[in-house]
């Protein structure tokens, strides 16, 4: 792209990357500028008004939410088990997945077997019980509690806070991200 052969053209000693910006006229143009950007490796914040709900870790509290809301809500549900705290294997997945089809159980249902009937190995255990032990406790909490203080509790305790505390470009993102999602439900 000639704009990452500018940038790189003019990047020196005395230039930091913070010396540039790179303005585009509608998130279409982004979706090729934003991957080049990346396999230049250099470094960049995308700012945008429209997308929130598309961002991964949007997703992914949105998910957390929804299975709250309904604890047979597969699709989410599927999409929590691949978050940091709760991440299980391939292998435990699968086997999880196979007994669900085999039992005709709902995922939520064979999680909670899993953790009687061995399905899975000691540690997936522990995250399971972890999982359904915080989906318990944040189902009540927003039986009672606002919204956004939910949304409070949940991000600390799926240590989505921890995650994204480091100082890096994508946390500082991330960072931004909840901040205005949170705004949008308070």
């Amino acid at each position: 792209s000639a704009s990452i052969k500018k940038i790189l053209s003019l990047k020196t000693e005395e230039n930091t990357w913070n010396d540039f910006a790179v303005l585009i006229r509608s998130n279409s143009s982004a979706e090729t500028l934003l991957p080049a950007l990346q396999n230049a490796e250099i470094p960049h914040a995308f700012l945008a008004n429209t997308g929130l709900y598309k961002k991964p870790i949007i997703l992914d509290l949105l998910s957390y939410m929804k299975v709250v809301d309904n604890i047979h809500d597969a699709i989410s549900l599927y999409r929590v088990l691949n978050l940091p705290i709760f991440l299980l294997s391939v292998h435990e997945i699968a086997s999880i997945l196979e007994y669900s089809r085999k039992k005709t159980l709902s995922l939520f249902e064979t999680l909670e077997q899993a953790c009687k009937n061995k399905i899975v190995n000691e540690e997936s255990r522990k995250k399971i019980e972890l999982l359904l032990l915080n989906l318990h406790t944040h189902h009540t909490l927003a039986q009672s509690k606002s919204a956004a203080e939910t949304v409070v509790a949940i991000i600390k305790d799926l240590k989505i806070a921890e995650q994204i505390e480091e100082e890096t470009l994508e946390n500082a993102e991330n960072r931004e991200l909840i901040e205005q999602f949170y705004k949008k439900i308070e």
